[in-house]
């Protein structure tokens, strides 16, 4: 009779597990006890005083994180701040929300996800394979063009471990998401096993007793870590690992995930602890039956019976068999909760006394279990160390010293031994000095095949970081380690980039924090600890790279990757991690409202902007601004919610005001008016033909043509990738068809072009990259590169240079060939020229290279969105206008040049220029003419002039506003007399008009009309040498009157001062009195203009006098 809790109740009960579990408060030592720190005797609140942490911080670290008052009180400074942050941010660890975020980019539209999905694209990978030209390139990458760039000595999670008996230094290691490794010089190197295997998240293996040629591997992480992926069942191989075959029986979702296998020691019998149940096969692995229809997480056989076995589960489930597994039968002692969905058990035989069996049990932080009748009851022997920290769901292990029974390792985020049974432990490796020591959380123990517990004391660990050994597990802690990740390629990316001028990469990844490449693949450094995701760097600074810690938090660094800050607004205070005031900090990243790993991306065009996606979509203008405890960069929602998290970002290049959003629910925005305060934002993913339901993982703009767009979606469908060519208004699916040539039906996670030729196109799945050298027509394989493992992230990082990070291989990169030539250098006009020839001919350098045609794009938009001229038909380095520009306009252009296949690195630089009319330059007017001539300058290109007089100096009204057609004009009718006149012309020309010339003033003439009548004396009278001189008065009187007088009938010589002058009445007498002889004389009328000047009037007729 089954006595476990049955799936079916499990699954009903397990709903309601994330309201009942919450962190457990554990009982702190006793207040009296000290610890060695700083060479001293200190309790543990002296120590946190000695940190400068407070007491609830020293326990929550010590119960969150596992660690001891010494290790706090030694750890730096920066690693004491990473664990109170993790211990604030646990690792996620609710099974709901982990299945639902890994489910979500695997399911269709209904949360469907294809028990075969993976195998059958697989076979469509084998015939696409099959169909292809031996040899031949495919978008450009050839055979041998992938390089694996590490990194090699950071690792990555490993749950499975297998040593050969007979050469121990052949050894086979299982990563969750990169496959089969294996290594014949005790890891010094390794290779890869298999890379066609149809899964790569192998977390178990096991090898026959009875022939160490075969094994079995188990595939799918079921731990319900956030990123654990599904797998395909049970594999065999029976070379040694050089190839693999799926178990058929297993292709099912019975086998979804199989945490645990273990064989009889006579190899007779096989056990498979899955998340369905535990399965029975007698025949190698052919046919399986369901024993025990609870899921199990652990399970091993007696060291030395056939017949018995353990195995350990959730909720606090031990079970045992005494028939070979064809039944169980429930162990008593440990306490079991169907509620409490985390209390992991596992369990391990002692080999020396195998009545003997511990069990590491995840509850109160850390629990030893011990039982002495071969696992039927157990007896609790230690609690309260919190070895497991918060996290024994995730990372929970037990190995027994096959010689001592009493000496037990447990294994958490660290790792502690015992020599008492359990009873008492004491850490025996430190996360934060790794890899010095083994690296955080432990999934695997081993000990070495010649394991005598005196002469050889050597085990071997696995964990996040890869695979670790102890020479004498009874004496390292701090040292004592050694790190065999010797190009052990497994590390988990989920984003990367690079800087194009240095080639420097960062990349965010699970479990290893965010890593730093300089060009050595066996020497990555870490920039930020924890977990890692999206990246990027200032592509002019080498200084600057960003990536994020999950749920959207930021980071910064400024230092080359050094090292880096959090920029989303949480900072360290020196006691606690806190959160900025508005605008400092992004509010879905403090309320945790985002994908575990959640969108960013710094605009191509502007090295300051940064867009963040969580609920909302965030915007910063200052990145690179200055972090302090209450400022740094300014942030603000710029898009709203619409209850589906961000999921995909992209700017437009060359166009920071084109922004497409994507979503979880496969919802597409994208907005015009991308820098404005508050964008406008349009709906296209419900345009024509109507785009899938499905998360959007990427959004990829054309940097070529900004119209040009591609969408790719999650699912094993076969529609995951959409192009639209008209900005979103319309959309058709590219995944090429029916296979071979056809894009398999995978989830798609990223999708690049080539800068060379918008028709080559990249994209990264589930299984690998595919290409297509035909805008998404037809698709092929490019050859050895990253196959088999979930290619999260390509990126170039030069123009011939492409990078593909992958979920569990690592980085690697390829050289793709494209014979093209080099970009043209614009040359006339000058970028920002003015010129007033309305047809210019538009000049560039000649294309070196592989050249056959340019591509010349004109248009009055920076964007190019509407060119005005778009000729791909250039053959000449020059092109000339055949009809006439507007004027008075700024027009853009650019060049690209073209290989025979259509193919061009990008475009020129866009240069700028306005076509602009000379205005003329007015001569200035000293008249006294009611009808001045007005002259300007001859103005090339024109026709025809607009002058302008006005009595206004804005020209609000007109007293002339004519069209002429030479350079000078005189009125003909009168200006108004003693007015203030303003004037100014333009010049009109088949292309346009010229800007108004400066504008002239001038005093219109108001000169007295008539000349005064001379009265006396008489012409060729005799007078008085100071005679008096009159004449009539005028009408109006003007403002005086100017008399001459001159020994000179034409007054080209005239008397000085006194004898001749100004006078405001009708009559004159010199005052210096004359000489003897003949003198003319003349009177004219002279007034005053408005502005003061002299405005004159006829002279009168001329008389003689003469004095004796």
């Amino acid at each position: 009779m089954n006595q476990f809790v049955s799936r079916q109740q499990a699954l009903l009960v397990a709903a309601l597990a994330a309201l009942l579990v919450g962190i457990v408060q554990l009982n702190a030592p006793g207040a009296g006890q000290t610890f060695v720190c700083n060479g001293r005797q200190m309790t543990e609140a002296q120590i946190a005083a000695y940190r400068g942490i407070s007491a609830e911080t020293m326990q929550l670290i010590r119960q969150a994180r596992g660690l001891t008052p010494e290790s706090i009180c030694a750890m730096p400074q920066a690693k004491l701040d990473r664990a109170i942050f993790r211990a604030d941010n646990p690792k996620p660890d609710h099974p709901g929300e982990a299945v639902a975020f890994r489910n979500l980019q695997l399911q269709d539209e209904n949360g469907y996800i294809p028990p075969d999905g993976l195998l059958a694209a697989k076979a469509q990978m084998d015939a696409m394979r099959a169909s292809q030209e031996v040899g031949a390139a495919e978008a450009g990458i050839t055979p041998g063009s992938w390089t694996w760039i590490g990194p090699g000595n950071i690792g990555g999670r490993i749950r499975a471990i297998v040593i050969h008996p007979t050469t121990p230094n052949t050894m086979w290691i299982g990563s969750v998401s990169g496959g089969i490794w294996k290594t014949t010089d005790g890891g010094a190197s390794w290779s890869i096993q298999d890379d066609f295997m149809a899964n790569m998240a192998v977390s178990t293996m096991i090898m026959d007793p009875t022939n160490s040629n075969t094994l079995y591997a188990g595939t799918g992480e079921g731990f319900y870590n956030i990123d654990g992926i599904r797998g395909a069942g049970i594999f065999k191989t029976t070379n040694g690992g050089t190839t693999w075959t799926q178990l058929a029986n297993t292709n099912n979702s019975d086998f979804y995930y199989v945490h645990r296998l273990a064989i009889s020691p006579d190899g007779n019998t096989m056990l498979a602890a899955t998340w369905s149940g535990i399965w029975r096969s007698t025949d190698d692995g052919v046919n399986w039956t369901l024993t025990e229809a609870t899921e199990m997480l652990d399970v091993n056989f007696h060291p030395t019976d056939s017949n018995k076995a353990i195995v350990g589960g959730r909720q606090g489930l031990a079970g045992y068999s005494t028939d070979g597994g064809v039944s169980w039968a429930a162990a008593t002692g440990i306490p079991v909760n169907a509620f409490d969905f985390y209390r992991r058990v596992e369990v391990a035989y002692a080999p020396g006394s195998p009545a003997t069996v511990y069990a590491s049990v995840n509850l109160n932080g850390g629990e030893i279990w011990k039982s002495a009748d071969g696992g039927a009851t157990y007896s609790l022997v230690n609690t309260g160390d919190f070895y497991l920290g918060s996290q024994g769901w995730y990372d929970n292990i037990i190995w027994v010293d096959p010689t001592t029974p009493d000496n037990v390792i447990v294994g958490g985020i660290d790792l502690w031994r015992s020599a008492d049974g359990g009873s008492t432990l004491s850490p025996m490796s430190y996360w934060w000095l790794a890899p010095t020591s083994a690296h955080a959380d432990h999934h695997m123990i081993i000990q070495h095949p010649n394991f005598n517990g005196s002469t050889n004391k050597t085990v071997f660990f696995g964990n996040d970081g890869g695979i670790y050994k102890a020479t004498d597990y009874t004496t390292a802690g701090s040292g004592g380690w050694t790190e065999l990740n010797n190009n052990l390629g497994i590390t988990q990316f989920y984003g990367a980039a690079g800087n194009p001028t240095t080639g420097d990469i960062i990349g965010g990844t699970q479990d290893n924090g965010t890593l730093f490449y300089s060009g050595d693949a066996q020497n990555w450094t870490t920039t930020e600890g924890g977990d890692g995701g999206w990246s990027a760097p200032a592509p002019t600074d080498p200084n600057y790279f960003y990536g994020e810690y999950v749920y959207l938090d930021i980071h910064r660094s400024e230092d080359g990757g050094a090292s880096a800050n959090y920029i989303s607004g949480q900072y360290w205070n020196g006691s606690a991690w806190v959160w900025k005031s508005p605008p400092y900090r992004i509010d879905d990243a403090m309320n945790g409202n985002a994908n575990f790993i959640a969108p960013f991306v710094l605009d191509p065009n502007n090295a300051n902007r940064l867009l963040a996606g969580g609920a909302s979509l965030w915007r910063t203008n200052n990145v690179k601004a200055a972090n302090t405890f209450t400022t740094g960069p300014s942030w603000a929602a710029i898009k709203s919610s619409i209850g589906s998290d961000i999921s995909a970002i992209a700017v437009a290049p060359g166009n920071s005001n084109l922004i497409w959003v994507g979503h979880n629910n496969g919802n597409v925005y994208k907005t015009a008016s991308g820098t404005s305060g508050v964008p406008t934002w349009t709906q296209v993913d419900t345009n024509s033909p109507g785009l899938p339901n499905r998360i959007v993982t990427r959004i990829t703009v054309d940097p070529s043509d900004n119209n040009i767009a591609y969408v790719t979606f999650g699912g094993f469908s076969e529609d995951n990738v959409w192009r639209t060519a008209d900005g979103g208004a319309s959309w058709s699916d590219i995944t090429g068809g029916a296979s071979p040539a056809g894009l398999p039906k995978l989830p798609v996670r990223s999708l690049i072009v080539h800068p060379a030729s918008s028709d080559w196109l990249y994209v990264g799945t589930e299984l690998g990259i595919f290409a297509s050298e035909d805008g998404g027509g037809t698709w092929g394989l490019p050859h050895d590169g990253p196959t088999n493992t979930s290619v999260d992230e390509l990126f170039w990082l030069d123009t011939q240079t492409l990078v593909a990070a992958t979920h569990g291989r690592g980085l690697f990169k390829a050289t793709v060939a494209a014979n093209v030539p080099a970009n043209p250098a614009l040359l006339s006009p000058a970028n920002n020229a003015q010129i007033t020839d309305y047809m210019p001919t538009l000049d560039w350098s000649d294309s070196t290279g592989n050249f056959d045609h340019y591509r010349l794009q004109v248009d009055n938009n920076s964007d190019f969105l509407s060119p005005l001229v778009d000729d791909s038909t250039l053959t000449a380095s020059n092109y000339a206008f055949g009809s006439a520009l507007a004027g008075d306009e700024t027009f853009y252009w650019r060049v690209r040049a073209y290989n025979n296949l259509n193919q061009g690195y990008g475009w020129s630089a866009t240069f700028s220029f306005k076509t602009i009319v000379l205005p003329p330059s007015p001569v200035a007017l000293n008249t006294n003419s009611l009808r001045p001539v007005f002259d300007w300058n001859n103005v090339s290109g024109a026709d025809s002039y607009t002058i302008q007089v006005s009595t206004s100096q804005t020209f609000t009204t007109f007293i002339m506003n004519l069209i002429v057609s030479p350079s000078a004009y005189t009125p003909a009718t009168d200006l108004p007399r003693g007015t203030l006149l303003f004037w100014r012309v333009k010049a009109n020309g088949a292309l346009g008009s010229s800007a108004w010339s400066r504008t002239r003033h001038f005093d219109s003439a108001a000169p007295p009309a008539s000349a005064p009548i001379l009265v006396s004396p008489a012409a060729g009278a005799a007078t008085t040498s100071q005679p008096t001189l009159d004449w009539n008065d005028l009408s109006p009187t003007p403002a005086y009157y100017e008399a001459q007088i001159s020994t000179d009938s034409t007054f080209a010589t005239r008397l000085g001062r006194g004898q001749g002058g100004k006078m405001e009445v009708s009559q004159y007498m010199p005052t210096i009195p004359l000489a003897a002889g003949t003198y003319h004389w003349r009177v004219r009328a002279v007034n005053y203009s408005p502005s003061g000047s002299l405005q004159f009037g006829p002279w009168s007729a001329s008389r003689s006098f003469v004095v004796p």
